[in-house]
């Protein structure tokens, strides 16, 4: 299967409209085609509720004007108050887990973005941490999201500058397992890893890196990854990476790489 990879120049602006906010308010549940699509799921009941609807209380700007409630619902009615949001704040984003145990709010309150990551079957808060670099990100767009991966762990990707992408994994009490800054990246289909790479003539990153996104480790890479100058193909099949690729010398090559779980509960290992 073949996956684009994501580089600053290829990601869509995105317009700060109080009308496409509130677009990106009321449709943050649903769940991210490509987020989801791979991940596996369990037929478990599940949906947000807000009391009083932010249909109601967004503002021009899409800040909300009054309190509301995020509740948690289980079939339909069985509803569990989880937080509450205040006057001048921003919903931007909730998204449940594949296997709906778990839930994400990504609120921005001024300058600071805030993560709330709850357990939907206990009902309490089991994290709660600030994202970024400390400045508002990009609304949720392709350039800027949060996604749910295997080990139901939280990654975060942001553009952070030309020819810069940003890469933060959270888990579920809301702690950082890695930061990673590059050039372009890639997600496997079973959202089970994380490739960073060079792709441009001039790389942020001079390096080629694949992260478990299950453990937060990152995987043990052959010698020859070293030599990665410039990544001109990679494409994701199964537990493999295939790779054309270019030194600094402009020599190309191919190779491929297998993913394999060491079955010890660390990072994998690669072998080539």
């Amino acid at each position: 299967m073949q996956t684009s990879h994501v580089t600053p120049a290829q990601q869509p602006m995105i317009a700060s409209s109080a009308l496409l906010l509130f677009l990106l308010v009321i449709s943050t549940f649903a769940d991210h085609p490509h987020a989801s699509s791979k991940l596996p799921q369990r037929k478990q009941n599940g949906t947000v509720r807000w009391s009083p609807s932010l249909e109601d209380i967004i503002s021009g700007t899409g800040e909300i004007t009054d309190t509301t409630t995020l509740a948690w619902c289980k079939n339909g009615s069985d509803c569990t108050d989880l937080t509450r949001i205040f006057p001048s704040q921003m919903v931007l984003e909730t998204r449940a887990s594949p296997y709906r145990d778990a839930l994400f709010v990504w609120i921005r309150s001024g300058q600071k973005d805030t993560l709330d990551i709850f357990n939907t079957k206990t009902s309490t808060r089991t994290g709660h941490c600030e994202i970024g670099s400390g400045a508002n990100l990009p609304l949720p767009s392709m350039s800027t999201r949060l996604q749910w991966t295997a080990g139901a762990n939280i990654l975060l990707t942001w553009s952070a500058g030309t020819s810069v992408v940003q890469a933060n994994l959270y888990d579920r009490n809301g702690k950082t397992l890695f930061v990673a800054t590059t050039d372009s990246y890639s997600i496997s289909p079973s959202f089970a890893y994380l490739a960073t790479f060079p792709s441009s003539s001039s790389p942020g990153s001079d390096y080629f890196h694949v992260y478990n996104l299950a453990s937060g480790h990152e995987v043990q890479l052959n010698d020859w990854a070293g030599e990665i100058h410039k990544v001109l193909r990679l494409n994701w099949s199964s537990n493999n990476i295939d790779l054309q690729f270019m030194d600094r010398n402009r020599k190309k090559f191919h190779k491929t790489i297998t993913l394999e779980k060491s079955g010890n509960g660390q990072a994998p290992f690669l072998s080539e």
